[in-house]
């Protein structure tokens, strides 16, 4: 029975994608700027996560312990330094997707 329901599904597969119009190049640069942009915007969050976790791990929970807050503020200016240049990254692909899409 999910040999022959698969079989259906695989040999119309040829017609669904004979159907589809070819991309053009605008198209094809709006889908890769926004997978770019979505892309940044998951390691920002991530990131933005992380040094939030880190921060209250160093002070919050071992603010008595030098070595931990000494490592907080390490990765803490680590983290907001690669921030900063996501940030960028995010802005240049919002200009670059506006320059070439209008």
């Amino acid at each position: 029975m999910y040999a022959r329901i698969i079989t259906l599904l695989l040999a119309g597969m040829p017609t669904l994608a004979l159907a589809a119009a070819a991309p053009t190049y605008k198209q094809l640069v709006a889908k890769a700027a926004s997978i770019l942009q979505a892309t940044v915007a998951v390691i920002f969050w991530i990131i933005f996560f992380y040094v939030a976790w880190v921060v209250v791990q160093s002070w919050a929970l071992h603010g008595d312990d030098p070595k931990a807050v000494s490592s907080g503020k390490s990765t803490l200016l680590a983290g907001l330094l690669g921030l900063v240049i996501l940030g960028s990254l995010w802005g240049l692909v919002a200009f670059v997707r506006s320059l070439l899409l209008g």
